[in-house]
Protein backbone atom coordinates (compact mmCIF):
# COMPACT_ATOMS: atom_id res chain seq x y z
CA UNK A 1 0.00 0.00 0.00
CA UNK A 2 1.52 2.80 -0.94
CA UNK A 3 0.23 6.61 0.26
CA UNK A 4 -0.75 9.15 -2.70
CA UNK A 5 -0.15 11.93 -0.06
CA UNK A 6 1.12 12.55 3.07
CA UNK A 7 0.27 15.86 5.21
CA UNK A 8 2.13 16.71 8.30
CA UNK A 9 0.85 19.17 11.19
CA UNK A 10 4.62 20.50 11.94
CA UNK A 11 6.92 22.41 9.77
CA UNK A 12 10.09 22.23 10.72
CA UNK A 13 12.67 18.96 10.32
CA UNK A 14 13.37 17.64 7.38
CA UNK A 15 12.60 19.53 3.83
CA UNK A 16 8.60 18.83 2.09
CA UNK A 17 11.52 17.37 -0.94
CA UNK A 18 13.37 14.73 1.97
CA UNK A 19 10.14 13.51 2.84
CA UNK A 20 8.88 12.64 -0.51
CA UNK A 21 11.79 11.43 -1.50
CA UNK A 22 11.93 8.55 1.63
CA UNK A 23 8.13 8.21 1.09
CA UNK A 24 7.74 8.30 -2.45
CA UNK A 25 5.03 10.47 -2.51
CA UNK A 26 3.32 14.31 -2.25
CA UNK A 27 4.34 15.42 0.93
CA UNK A 28 2.58 18.55 2.70
CA UNK A 29 3.90 20.40 5.76
CA UNK A 30 2.27 22.20 8.19
CA UNK A 31 -1.47 21.57 7.71
CA UNK A 32 -3.90 21.47 10.83
CA UNK A 33 -3.85 17.63 11.18
CA UNK A 34 -1.25 15.40 9.90
CA UNK A 35 -2.99 12.31 7.26
CA UNK A 36 -1.66 9.74 5.02
CA UNK A 37 -4.02 9.52 2.27
CA UNK A 38 -4.26 6.33 0.02
CA UNK A 39 -5.56 6.01 -3.81
CA UNK A 40 -9.49 5.21 -3.23
CA UNK A 41 -9.13 2.14 -5.58
CA UNK A 42 -7.40 0.58 -2.78
CA UNK A 43 -10.33 -0.16 -1.06
CA UNK A 44 -11.58 -2.76 -4.09
CA UNK A 45 -8.23 -4.77 -3.79
CA UNK A 46 -8.40 -8.08 -0.84
CA UNK A 47 -5.69 -7.74 1.79
CA UNK A 48 -3.19 -10.51 1.45
CA UNK A 49 -4.04 -10.73 5.40
CA UNK A 50 -7.86 -11.41 4.78
CA UNK A 51 -9.32 -14.02 6.92
CA UNK A 52 -13.00 -13.97 6.15
CA UNK A 53 -13.80 -16.23 9.11
CA UNK A 54 -11.64 -14.00 11.59
CA UNK A 55 -14.18 -10.73 10.06
CA UNK A 56 -17.47 -13.19 10.64
CA UNK A 57 -16.27 -13.70 14.52
CA UNK A 58 -15.31 -9.39 14.75
CA UNK A 59 -18.46 -8.59 13.42
CA UNK A 60 -20.26 -10.85 15.45
CA UNK A 61 -18.89 -9.48 18.26
CA UNK A 62 -19.83 -6.17 17.44
CA UNK A 63 -22.82 -6.49 16.91
CA UNK A 64 -23.51 -8.27 20.40
CA UNK A 65 -21.55 -5.09 21.76
CA UNK A 66 -24.11 -2.64 19.50
CA UNK A 67 -26.95 -4.24 21.42
CA UNK A 68 -25.60 -3.76 24.67
CA UNK A 69 -24.46 -0.41 24.56
CA UNK A 70 -28.31 0.36 23.31
CA UNK A 71 -29.52 -1.68 26.21
CA UNK A 72 -27.61 0.32 28.55
CA UNK A 73 -29.20 3.53 26.84
CA UNK A 74 -32.23 1.83 27.42
CA UNK A 75 -31.09 2.54 31.36
CA UNK A 76 -29.91 6.45 30.29
CA UNK A 77 -33.96 6.89 28.75
CA UNK A 78 -35.14 5.51 32.09
CA UNK A 79 -33.51 8.29 34.31
CA UNK A 80 -34.51 10.84 32.24
CA UNK A 81 -38.15 9.68 32.74
CA UNK A 82 -37.63 9.66 35.85
CA UNK A 83 -36.16 12.95 35.79
CA UNK A 84 -39.16 14.53 34.18
CA UNK A 85 -41.68 14.35 36.77
CA UNK A 86 -42.75 10.82 37.18
CA UNK A 87 -41.35 10.07 40.48
CA UNK A 88 -44.11 13.14 41.87
CA UNK A 89 -46.66 12.27 39.88
CA UNK A 90 -46.78 8.88 41.71
CA UNK A 91 -46.70 7.50 38.20
CA UNK A 92 -43.66 5.06 37.40
CA UNK A 93 -44.79 1.19 37.60
CA UNK A 94 -42.41 -1.02 35.22
CA UNK A 95 -45.92 -1.00 33.39
CA UNK A 96 -46.16 2.94 32.85
CA UNK A 97 -42.00 3.19 31.71
CA UNK A 98 -42.50 0.77 29.55
CA UNK A 99 -45.73 2.32 27.42
CA UNK A 100 -43.80 5.53 27.66
CA UNK A 101 -40.97 3.61 25.77
CA UNK A 102 -42.99 2.42 23.46
CA UNK A 103 -42.30 -1.30 24.67
CA UNK A 104 -43.89 -4.16 26.26
CA UNK A 105 -43.08 -4.72 29.54
CA UNK A 106 -41.75 -8.36 29.03
CA UNK A 107 -39.58 -7.24 26.89
CA UNK A 108 -38.25 -3.85 28.96
CA UNK A 109 -37.74 -6.93 31.82
CA UNK A 110 -35.88 -8.93 29.56
CA UNK A 111 -33.69 -6.21 28.33
CA UNK A 112 -32.59 -4.59 31.59
CA UNK A 113 -31.56 -8.25 32.38
CA UNK A 114 -29.31 -8.86 29.60
CA UNK A 115 -27.59 -6.28 31.10
CA UNK A 116 -27.71 -7.23 34.43
CA UNK A 117 -30.22 -5.27 35.90
CA UNK A 118 -34.02 -4.47 36.34
CA UNK A 119 -35.93 -1.86 36.61
CA UNK A 120 -36.68 -1.76 40.77
CA UNK A 121 -32.54 -1.61 40.80
CA UNK A 122 -32.62 1.80 38.17
CA UNK A 123 -35.59 3.11 40.70
CA UNK A 124 -33.87 2.94 43.53
CA UNK A 125 -30.26 4.26 42.53
CA UNK A 126 -32.20 6.89 40.71
CA UNK A 127 -33.83 7.67 43.78
CA UNK A 128 -30.81 7.88 46.12
CA UNK A 129 -28.84 10.12 43.81
CA UNK A 130 -31.52 12.73 43.76
CA UNK A 131 -32.09 12.31 47.31
CA UNK A 132 -28.55 12.88 48.54
CA UNK A 133 -28.40 15.98 45.44
CA UNK A 134 -31.22 17.08 47.03
CA UNK A 135 -30.45 16.75 50.90
CA UNK A 136 -26.53 17.77 50.06
CA UNK A 137 -27.05 21.05 47.67
CA UNK A 138 -30.77 22.47 48.62
CA UNK A 139 -32.64 23.57 52.05
CA UNK A 140 -35.85 21.39 50.74
CA UNK A 141 -37.31 20.27 53.69
CA UNK A 142 -37.66 16.30 54.37
CA UNK A 143 -41.09 16.53 53.27
CA UNK A 144 -40.44 18.15 50.21
CA UNK A 145 -37.71 15.44 49.07
CA UNK A 146 -39.97 12.26 50.39
CA UNK A 147 -42.03 13.94 47.68
CA UNK A 148 -39.95 14.65 44.92
CA UNK A 149 -38.34 11.35 45.09
CA UNK A 150 -41.56 9.83 44.80
CA UNK A 151 -42.17 7.70 48.58
CA UNK A 152 -45.50 7.78 49.64
CA UNK A 153 -44.07 8.41 53.35
CA UNK A 154 -41.11 9.81 55.43
CA UNK A 155 -41.30 6.16 56.97
CA UNK A 156 -40.40 4.82 54.03
CA UNK A 157 -37.95 7.38 52.64
CA UNK A 158 -35.89 7.23 56.02
CA UNK A 159 -35.78 3.38 55.86
CA UNK A 160 -34.65 3.59 52.29
CA UNK A 161 -32.27 6.34 52.71
CA UNK A 162 -30.59 4.76 56.25
CA UNK A 163 -29.99 1.43 53.31
CA UNK A 164 -28.56 3.28 50.55
CA UNK A 165 -26.62 5.52 53.46
CA UNK A 166 -26.46 3.77 56.76
CA UNK A 167 -27.31 7.19 57.84
CA UNK A 168 -30.47 9.41 58.62
CA UNK A 169 -31.64 11.87 56.28
CA UNK A 170 -31.19 14.61 58.34
CA UNK A 171 -27.62 13.49 59.66
CA UNK A 172 -26.17 13.12 55.82
CA UNK A 173 -27.67 16.77 55.25
CA UNK A 174 -25.72 18.05 58.54
CA UNK A 175 -22.56 16.31 58.04
CA UNK A 176 -22.44 17.33 53.81
CA UNK A 177 -23.55 20.70 54.68
CA UNK A 178 -20.36 20.97 57.20
CA UNK A 179 -17.98 19.58 54.21
CA UNK A 180 -18.95 22.26 52.13
CA UNK A 181 -18.24 25.19 54.87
Amino acid sequence: FRPSQITLSYQQGASASAYQEAWNCSVILNKNQGAIIFPSALLNKTSPAAEPELLKIHETIAEQQLSTLEKHQLVYEIERLLSNGLLESGEFDQKFIAEKLNRNPRTLRADLQAINTNYEKILNQHREKLARRLLAHTQETIDQIVYLTGFSEPSAFTRAFKRWSGETPSAYRQRKQKQSN
